[in-house]
Parts: structure tokens; sequence; C-alpha cells
């Protein structure tokens, strides 16, 4: 089997982060056998990121941030001309944030809180040191959380005599904790994390030329069925579906070179290089992962593939083929790649060839349609919306609902308006006016 062929050219990623991480991510970077050129642009704290990745967006080929956070309060706010990704927090990190915890600080660690990580990893990494969960309170990471929250979070239960200490993967809020005279240790990532965000980078970054080169994404999401319609901070069921799905993934991946990278509460991605996908795949006349991972697993992810001439256009591609083998009664494979152009993949030899199928008309234009036809049997007349109303409306999920808004501004079928202020804290809504007259045009 090929293995992902190394980009001819040295490719350029911008971090977007602190500058002690920015300093220990060019260590890694140093110590890799790639061709990486590294280009940092420091942001001390999460909502300065997206100002500092505009900078030097146009001199990289891919925009690497120090966590979900920075990424998502940066992407909130539209597309980077290039692709994002993230460092993803936890992993190796915990255990050895408690171990600093413990050695260095001298701190209880029955009693503290954490950030970032989902109860499953606090829990597991606890029974492993044979120490008490029990007293420990965890903040999982959501898309909507803002510095603010994760610090009145771990501030509220300190004061409260809940917790000695705080455990954070943000620079900013511990240093905002000591500043109340609270202990607080940062959560940092491994060198392997750090290596594996790195070699991500590289494929994303350099592998959109040639076509056995060119990066295909396949995006993997949990059922609609098995999601709570109102998710709360923490969901140990839901957490434990995706650590599932992860688990079954990873050797599969392994097959095809792939990384995997997990893109949200709900859905994964996974990056592979043309030829290693027509490696697995028997040059696409096969998926035969896809049956194995619905056998393992016992209910039926949304699976589907992307290419495109950019990540951006992969991703979204690969999306638009989840949507497409969910709304279909037996649940197949589609991929879609550049114009649009359907191919639905058999999972296995009994399913039949692959057929090739032409969209009738864009998937914007469908979307349009779905969110106009939801508003009117609602009987709502306005024609101005925001993400969580398509959401409710749709059934779809909040990260899916703001990707559908944007494709319609690409598509001009859609135009984005101003945040309105409010006195809520965290980031205002953006609302977005359908330009229904543009589909009798």
């Amino acid at each position: 089997m090929p293995r992902i062929s190394s980009p001819r050219r040295s490719v350029r990623v911008g971090f977007v982060g602190t500058a002690s991480s920015g300093r220990r991510l060019a260590q890694v970077a140093g110590r890799m056998d790639t061709s990486i050129r590294l280009v940092s642009a420091v942001s001390e704290t999460p909502p300065g990121a997206r100002q500092k990745a505009l900078q030097i967006a146009d001199d990289v080929d891919v925009v690497l941030f120090s966590g979900p956070l920075s990424y998502d309060l940066a992407m909130s706010q539209g597309e980077l001309a290039v692709p994002a990704l993230f460092v993803p927090p936890g992993g190796p990190a915990l255990p050895t944030a408690l171990l600093r915890a413990t050695l260095h600080e001298q701190l209880d660690l029955r009693r503290l809180s954490i950030d970032s990580v989902t109860e499953e990893e606090v829990r597991d990494s606890y029974e492993e040191i044979a120490v008490d969960s029990s007293g420990v309170h965890v903040m999982e990471y959501r898309e909507t959380a803002t510095t603010n929250d994760i610090l009145t979070f771990h501030r509220d239960l300190h004061d409260a005599e809940r917790t000695v200490a705080a455990i954070t993967t943000l620079p900013a809020v511990a240093d905002r904790l000591h500043e109340h005279s609270i202990p607080a240790v940062i959560m940092r990532p491994d060198a392997m994390t750090l290596r594996t965000a790195l070699n991500t980078a590289l494929l994303v970054g350099g592998g959109a030329s040639l076509d056995n080169e060119r990066v295909a994404i396949i995006v993997v999401r949990l059922p609609q069925t098995l999601i709570p319609r109102r998710q709360g901070r923490s969901n140990s069921s839901l957490v434990e579906l995706r650590l599932n799905l992860m688990r079954e993934l990873l050797p599969q991946a392994r097959r095809m070179d792939a990384i995997v990278l997990p893109r949200d509460d709900t859905s994964i991605l996974v990056f592979v290089s043309m030829g290693s996908l027509r490696a697995g795949t028997r040059d696409l006349s096969i998926v035969p992962f896809v049956k194995r991972i619905r056998t393992a697993l016992g209910f039926e992810p949304d699976i589907g593939i992307g290419i495109g001439r950019t990540v951006l256009e992969a991703e979204s591609n690969a999306d638009d083929a989840a949507d497409r083998g969910t709304e279909a009664d037996d649940h197949p494979v589609f991929m879609i790649g550049p114009d649009e152009a359907i191919t639905r993949m058999p999972f296995d030899k009994e399913t039949g060839a692959p057929v090739e199928l032409y969209s009738r008309e864009p998937k914007e234009t469908e979307i349009l349609r779905q969110i106009l036809e939801a508003l009117d049997d609602a009987g709502e007349e306005s024609r101005i919306v925001e993400a969580d109303q398509v959401s409710d409306l749709l059934g779809v999920t909040l990260r899916t609902a703001r990707r559908y808004l944007r494709n319609l501004v690409s598509a001009d079928l859609a135009w984005q308006l101003p945040p309105q202020q409010t006195n809520k804290v965290g980031r205002p809504p953006i609302p977005y006016r359908l330009l229904d007259h543009r589909l009798r045009a």
C-alpha cells in the first residue's frame, strides 16, 4: 500500500498561540524529519487569535491554532483564506499536568477543577493513579464557551471552597486565577500531540496539488437519533459514543495512512491523500471499512467523502456527502468532488458497482429551499435567521447550521448582517438575510 507522499516544497504552517507555546512547537518541529516552515503569530489571549491569523494567512499554507477555543473564536467570524486546524486538548497532557500539580505544587488531586477535557478522560486518568475523583469538577469543552466562562467555572468552585486549585488549558485563565490567589496549573499538550498536529498540518497544507497527493476528507458523524436535542455541559453517553467511534476509526485509518482528528462533539474528520484513498478502496470501487465500523459499533454513523481543490472545499463536500447518505433509506456512502460530481459508492461486494450521479441543482439552492419551507411551516415571515434557529428548523447541529449559512453567503443566496450587541457574555449571534428572490430568478 503506498504511503502518503511528502510535499515537494516546504509547507508553511502558521501557528497562532502564546509565545511559550510557539517556542515548544518550534522545538518539536525542529526534531521532525519533515519539510515544515513555521510562521508564528503571538496571541496571548484567544479573542485576539483571528486578527493574528489574518495577518499571516497570505503567507502560509495552513493555520494551526493552539487550542479549540481560539480556533472557534476565529472561525465564528468567517472562514480564513487557508485551511485551519487546532492542537487538540487532553490526551497525555492531563496525566502530566496532574503529576506537576502533585510534585511541584503539592496540590490535593482529589479537589481540583479541570477544563476542556471530558469527564471520561479525567476518570480514566485518576483510575490509573488510584486516586478518588469524586471531588474533581470538570468543565468539558463546548463550542460556545468563552474565556470568562472558563474563568468563572474555576473561580466559583474555589470561592465556594469546593476545590483547592485549577487545571486549565488557557494561560490567560491561569494568569487571572493567580491574580485572585487561586493556584492554577496549565495543561500543556505533550510532544506527541504536537507532532501529530504538525503532521496533520503538513498533510492539509501541502497535499492539495498533484492528483495522488490531493487531500480527500472523510467525515464520520454520530447519527442524529443518538444525539440529545439539547446538549448540556456534560453528556457522558455522547462522549462514550464518540470515543468508541474514534477507537474503531483509528485502525481503519492506519490501513490508509490517514490521520484522524476530532472535529466536535459529534463528528470526526479523516484526512487522507487521494493516492492512499484509491489504494484503500480498490481505486474507489468499494469502501470496505464502512461495513466494519457499522458492524463493530452496532449503529450506522453518517459517512461522507469529499474531494476539492482546497481543503475547505473537500470538507464541505464531505459534509454534503454525509447529508445525502443520511437522507437515503439504505444509508449509502457518497463521494462528492469538484463541480458537484457525485458518486454513490458501495461498502461491500454485494451492493454493486459505484454509480456516478450529478446534482440537478446546487446544494446551496436545496438548503435555501429547505430553510424557507421550514420557516413557512413554523409560521415565520421574517427572512432573517441565525445559526441556532436554522439548527432547530432543520434538526442539524449548530456547526452544520453555521456551515450552511456560510455556504449560502458564498453562493450569493444570503447576506451576512452585522451582529447585534447584547448584554450577554460571549460572542453575539450573527444574523443572515435569506435572499429568497434569487430562487425565482
